[in-house]
Parts: C-alpha cells; sequence; structure tokens
C-alpha cells in the first residue's frame, strides 16, 4: 500500500484541509491575512423555495469545490473567486440558513485571500495556498457539514439528485455483536467500536480485543476517491479476487482513513456511491485465510445493510 493512502488522511486530520483539498497548513501570521473577509459588495437576493432552484445550480458548482482534488487548485480557486458574490447575495430558505452563513464565510475568506493571485503563475499560487488564512482552516469541517446539509436539502426541494446514496453516516452501526464472525475474533464479548468521522464522507469504525491483539476496521469513502486513492494506488494479493463482492479482493495489511498496519489482512469492496475495507487481524496478523475469511463474510455484511 503507498504512502498516499495515509497522507490523505494525515492532510484531512492535521492541516483541516480547506474545502478546496487544497495542500499545505495555514502559516501566515499576518494580520491581514488572518482578518476576517469582507462580504463581497453586491446587491442581496431574496428568493422564495422556487427562486432558489433556479440559481442553485451556479451555487452547486461553488459547493462542489469542496471535493476538489489538489490538482485541480487552480480552477477550484477561479470558480470561487468568481461564484462566491453571487452566493453571498442570495438569501436562502430558513431551513439551511445557518449552513449558507458558514459557507458564504468560507467562501469569501478564500475568495479575498486568493482576489489578487494569478492563478496561471504556479509559484504565486503555491506561495498563496501556504499562506491560507488560518480562519479558512477552522471553518475547514464545518463547511464540509453544511454542503452536504445543503446538498441533500437541494435533493428534496430542487429535484437534484444531490442526495448521498447512503445515509451511513456512522460506519460502528453496520456491523454489531449480532455477526458471528466479528464476535469469533473479538474472542466473544464485542467491545464498543471507535467511530471516526474525517469529513467528506470518510468514515470509520475500529473495534479491538480485550484480550488479545485482534483487531477488525471498517471504513468508508466516496467511490471516486476510493478507486483512485485506493484501488488505484494498491496492488491486491495474487489470486484473491472475492466473486461475491463488487471490486473485492484480499490486501497485505490493515487499511483505514489514514491509517495503515503492516499486519493482519484488508477486503475491499465498493457499492453504489462509496467503497471500502473490511480490515481483520487475528494472532500476529500473518494468517491471511483466518484474516481474510473473517473479512469477507464482514465485508458482505456490511454491503447488505448500505
Amino acid at each position: 500500500m503507498t504512502s498516499s493512502l495515509r497522507a490523505r488522511g494525515a492532510l484531512i486530520v492535521g492541516c483541516l484541509v480547506t474545502a478546496l483539498a487544497l495542500a499545505g497548513c495555514a502559516t501566515s501570521s499576518d494580520a491581514e491575512a488572518d482578518a476576517p473577509a469582507e462580504a463581497p459588495d453586491t446587491e442581496t437576493t431574496t428568493t422564495d423555495p422556487a427562486g432558489f432552484c433556479d440559481l442553485y445550480p451556479d451555487h452547486a458548482t461553488l459547493i462542489g469545490v469542496i471535493e476538489s482534488p489538489p490538482s485541480e487548485a487552480a480552477e477550484a480557486v477561479t470558480t470561487v473567486v468568481g461564484l462566491t458574490p453571487g452566493f453571498v447575495a442570495t438569501t436562502p430558505p430558513e431551513d439551511i440558513a445557518d449552513e449558507w452563513g458558514v459557507l458564504s464565510e468560507y467562501f469569501s475568506e478564500i475568495a479575498a485571500h486568493f482576489a489578487d493571485v494569478d492563478t496561471d503563475d504556479d509559484t504565486a499560487l503555491g506561495d498563496a495556498l501556504e499562506a491560507m488564512p488560518e480562519r479558512v482552516n477552522e471553518l475547514a469541517f464545518a463547511a464540509a457539514d453544511a454542503a452536504y446539509t445543503v446538498g441533500e436539502f437541494a435533493a428534496v426541494e430542487c429535484g437534484t439528485g444531490d442526495a448521498a446514496g447512503t445515509t451511513v453516516t456512522d460506519a460502528c452501526t453496520l456491523l454489531s455483536e449480532a455477526d458471528a464472525p466479528l464476535v469469533a475474533v473479538m474472542g466473544g464479548d464485542v467491545p464498543e467500536g471507535e467511530s471516526s468521522d474525517l469529513g467528506f464522507g470518510w468514515i470509520q469504525c475500529q473495534w479491538e480485543a480485550a484480550a488479545s491483539d485482534n483487531e477488525v476496521w471498517v471504513m468508508l469513502v466516496p467511490i471516486d476517491e476510493f478507486r483512485s486513492e485506493y484501488l488505484d494506488e494498491s496492488t491486491p494479493l495474487a489470486n484473491s479476487e472475492i466473486d461475491e463482492l463488487e471490486d473485492g479482493a484480499a490486501y497485505e495489511g490493515m487499511i483505514g482513513t489514514g491509517s495503515f498496519s503492516t499486519s493482519g489482512h484488508a477486503v475491499s469492496f465498493t457499492a453504489g456511491d462509496v467503497g471500502g475495507f473490511v480490515s481483520v487481524r487475528t494472532g500476529d496478523g500473518d494468517s491471511r485465510a483466518e484474516d481474510v475469511g473473517a473479512a469477507t463474510q464482514l465485508a458482505i455484511a456490511v454491503v447488505g445493510r448500505l
């Protein structure tokens, strides 16, 4: 498994990566850079729900930069600078007013920071990314949550089809003491799982046995990122395809969202708009048959509950 898999998780957790998914922690201590951005000087557009839906396509384009990869930094910056004034000027339906406010502040901070940056100049763009205002990083997770809520609202009220294909927000709900393979790996009593939510649809749960080093991990990631950052960057064990699972195969080591262990084994799967791994470690973590067998059964159970 390549280090790029761990780097993604480290970026999100360590740097509170911005909604542009741009690399680099905020390093600027400049007072002007850290000051709250002023809202763009533009007329306010008050909308009823129907009017909001008419305007939403442009707003959806702006919100979409939250999941832009680092390779699209220049395009993302251009989008934010160009579309933020219209976003801030729109008064949304009351149901999403708070979320809209969070996103307005977030995008305004970014737009103000990059307003005079030439995005065609890689050096200038890189310098601006390294000097990202601290307020942008502080708002990153809140903006991601707000974007999700706004997208769900638009899917229902505007028929955008943006609603998430899976409603699972806690990976620990996908397995329980009713699952015999989990009970077996844990050696009897199943402890409470440790849930992690890194934002952007990246979730994980870890169970650790009380009387041994046995562990089970379940992680879910949006399908496009799962393919590009996991499946395309890793090599499964030879002859390990699993017919019962879409994109099912076995891998050396335990694989999580921003975490990796060289012991144990992982089984991949995809289902609809998500992909993931179920990882199992038994004993010293070198028993492929036992680890992969349990991981496969648990992965089938997980897919059935998505």
